[in-house]
């Protein structure tokens, strides 16, 4: 759908606002709103937090345009003391210091009074700028604010108050300003309704790849064929015939070396260097074919880093990204880090596929160690157990899956591509609308 523009323009004399509609001013933000920062009193003075009912702020709860409420609570009397004062509904509350705000600067209004943590800052709007309108004015220009508004040449983790406060904003009549605020709400709620149904959908796709490769890899494809008990938890019957072995009988595990910085960021050496965020890099979800990072034999030796063959099964085994699952296989001799595990199979025992497929459907997360950081230790991954049919049965078990697998990965990658597509439109909308490139009303 396209929207008309403005009858006449002038120049903003911004150069990342460009031409706004005649009758918009732009001033400085210190000139319509004011700009409070937030602190709260030590959770050590019990008074404050027991039977606390004003909600606390802090980045966790800004995952939504609206707060209405939050996990921490203050007393009245603790908000009335923190710096930020109990806020009454209606105004804009915005993250100024987290690492997310290399790319994004989340915020939203809030619609009971409350108060906020020490990261965040409240915009207190005069008569000239409506909260609604600010929010929107954020949500549309994030990467542009966050350059406008953070130090130069720094990596962004906090914004500046005198950066924020001295900033030229787009500044539309009262009346606009809700016929824009009213526009949008309505629009995006359309387009997120859009992006959620094929999220859903993508959730179902997942869950069909899964349900698929499991029962592919613990009962075969002849559903006639006689079974027995597997002998382990999480499937109870395999095909009569099938073996179930642990890890390190049919393969080797290798961990990975610690990769200093001063060896990073090299090409052109012989060997790859995985890091664990590469484990996300894999153009077909299965293959790893290149790295960011490469380094030499020599330099292996010298971080006393195995050297892993092709045709190994890679994966993280601490941290936030075992929970991830990615399995990846090695096309080409390589290196790990030390967050990771290589599974070198025996080839004679198990096809590389059949091995990632079977890894496939174990969730770690439900294997990890008790601890506040998630982690599998090298003996435990050794005694996971694998089915193991026939190499002929594996075969022909990996060839039906990597058709069918294939066909629910491009349905997956499609809908992944127009929820981008529906969010980069979101963006477009909310940003031509803000700076007066559409007229709305």
């Amino acid at each position: 759908m396209s929207y008309a523009p403005y009858p006449a323009y002038k120049d903003s004399g911004v150069p990342w606002l460009g031409q706004v509609p005649e009758e918009w001013e732009v001033k400085r933000l210190s000139y319509a709103t004011r700009f409070k920062g937030g602190s709260t009193p030590s959770k050590n003075e019990d008074q404050f937090w027991i039977d606390g009912t004003i909600p606390w702020v802090s980045p966790k709860d800004m995952k939504r345009k609206e707060i209405h409420d939050t996990e921490d609570h203050l007393t009245e009397l603790g908000a009335l003391q923190s710096a930020s004062g109990l806020i009454y509904p209606g105004h804009v509350m915005m993250v100024v210091r987290s690492g997310i705000l290399r790319h994004s600067i989340p915020a939203a209004i809030n619609r009971v009074p409350v108060t906020v943590n020490q990261d965040m800052r409240v915009f207190l709007p005069f008569r000239e700028l409506k909260s609604e309108f600010i929010y929107w004015v954020i949500e549309g220009l994030q990467k542009t604010l966050v350059d406008l508004w953070s130090k130069p040449g720094t990596t962004v983790e906090s914004l500046e108050t005198e950066y924020v406060n001295s900033s030229p904003f787009p500044v539309p009549s009262i009346g606009e300003q809700t016929a824009i605020a009213d526009f949008l709400d309505k629009k995006t709620a359309e387009i997120d309704d859009l992006i959620a149904k094929k999220e859903e959908l993508l959730r179902l796709l997942a869950e069909q790849r899964t349900a698929l490769i499991t029962h592919a890899v613990t009962k075969g494809l002849n559903p006639n064929a006689p079974i027995k008990p597997s002998g382990v938890v999480w499937f109870d019957q395999v095909p009569a015939h099938w073996q179930v072995r642990r890890l390190k009988d049919v393969g080797t595990l290798i961990g990975g070396a610690g990769f200093p910085h001063e060896f990073q960021n090299v090409q052109g050496e012989e060997l790859y260097f995985y890091k664990v965020g590469d484990l996300a890099k894999s153009e077909d979800g299965i293959h790893l074919t290149s790295a960011p990072h490469t380094i030499s034999r020599e330099t292996a030796a010298k971080l006393r880093a195995t050297v892993i063959p092709p045709d190994a099964i890679l994966y993280a085994k601490i941290g936030a990204a075992l929970l991830l699952n990615r399995r990846r296989i090695s096309t080409a001799n390589c290196c790990i880090d030390n967050n990771m595990t290589a599974w070198i199979v025996d080839p004679s025992k198990v096809l590389p596929l059949w091995g990632f497929y079977w890894m496939s459907t174990v969730d770690f997360g439900e294997h990890t160690n008790p601890g506040a950081v998630p982690s599998l230790s090298e003996g435990y991954q050794s005694i996971l157990p694998i089915t193991l049919p026939p190499l002929d049965e594996q075969q022909a078990i990996v060839d039906q899956l990597t058709n069918e697998t294939q066909a629910i990965d491009q349905t997956a990658q499609k809908t992944r591509e127009a929820i981008e597509h529906l969010l980069e439109y979101r963006t477009a909308l909310i940003t031509n609308a803000v700076t007066g490139k559409i007229k709305v009303a």
